[in-house]
């Protein structure tokens, strides 16, 4: 028995093909949907970095049955009539780009993947193959390198393919958190939601977190997280003192790199920071994080501490200065292929 998938005779051509890839959502904010895909999430090595017979008890006996529940309440308070906010942006964040090639006039077939859940990333590279694309530019979504969130996406690109007979061209782009276009996106975006950032006491920029064990092993995410801030702190003329940047999403107990987002809230408003703007450069699009961790429960937190204005400034989602940005990104990586 052969270890490689069986599929039909055909032939890829010089067609050019663009995933977008981003983390993932539940079908629906139903338990039993959002514990299906907590168990897929939370099952990658490349999120937790234990052993499976170590982790596997503790995720099945402890955490998914309990876990859950109160994920899908949260998810409730962001779903949309559309469906999950992620999916819908990066859906609509897909058609931005395919549109972009069509009004060239250049034949690029643009989609889009999750690493966890629907599109699943091997449906996808099946739906490429059968249209005949042999060169394919893979972006994951996610501005800052993390080997939990970039190489957990690549990981599953480079599985699928790696048991296929008939395999693409590819080329990755892995990172762009210090891209101009990016940048100057983000300032224009800033600048537009909030035009008066002199105004808050604190401007903060909150990540994703990730254990400092990982940091410690070689992990650029936390570099790259404070390039991106320093970068934007001074695209929009902020000084040193005015912004923070602090780490969300902690999990488990072991050390995560810091600040903690949720610490800070908590505790700047007896610091004299009052008036607080948050917002969220490692996130392409809003989704549970951003949304009910700091648009909902991180404004609670602030204002029960005694903050008197939070203000939280959407990610750049369809923005239209990070469509167009994302655009030249894509036809730019895309050089020689088109």
């Amino acid at each position: 028995m052969s270890i490689y998938l069986q599929e039909p005779q055909r032939r890829l051509t010089d067609k050019v093909g663009v995933l977008l890839m981003n983390l993932g959502t539940p079908q629906s904010c139903d338990t039993a949907d959002v514990r299906a895909y907590l168990k897929e999430f939370l099952s990658d090595q490349r999120v937790v970095e234990l052993p499976k017979a170590l982790w596997q008890p503790i995720l099945r006996g402890a955490i998914l049955p309990r876990r859950p529940k109160a994920s899908a309440a949260n998810y409730r308070k962001v779903w949309t009539e559309q469906g999950s906010p992620l999916a819908v942006i990066l859906a609509a964040q897909t058609q931005a780009v395919r549109e972009y090639f069509q009004h060239l006039g250049k034949e690029v077939i643009v989609d889009f993947a999750m690493t966890y859940g629907q599109p699943s990333i091997a449906s996808q590279i099946e739906a490429f193959k059968q249209q005949g694309v042999g060169r394919l530019l893979v972006l994951p979504l996610y501005p800052q390198y993390s080997s939990s969130a970039t190489a957990a996406a690549l990981d599953k690109l480079y599985a699928d393919l790696q048991n296929q007979r008939n395999t693409p061209s590819l080329r990755v782009l892995s990172r762009y958190g210090n891209r101009s276009g990016y940048i100057s996106a983000m300032s224009h975006h800033l600048r537009t939601q909030a035009p008066n950032l002199q105004h808050y006491d604190k401007i903060m920029f909150s990540y994703h977190g990730i254990p400092q064990l990982h940091v410690d092993a070689g992990d650029p995410y936390l570099d790259e997280c404070l390039e991106t801030s320093q970068l934007l702190a001074e695209h929009v003329g902020l000084q040193a003192d005015h912004y923070i940047t602090a780490f969300q999403s902690r999990f488990g107990k072991a050390k995560w790199i810091g600040p903690s987002t949720q610490d800070l809230l908590q505790s700047l408003p007896q610091q004299g920071v009052r008036k607080l703007a948050v917002f969220c450069p490692g996130f392409s699009a809003d989704c549970l994080e951003t949304l009910e961790e700091i648009a909902i429960s991180g404004q609670e937190l602030f204002v029960a501490a005694g903050g008197e204005q939070f203000d939280y400034i959407p990610c750049l989602n369809t923005e239209v200065v990070w469509t167009e940005a994302l655009c030249l990104m894509v036809a730019q990586e895309l050089s020689g292929w088109i």
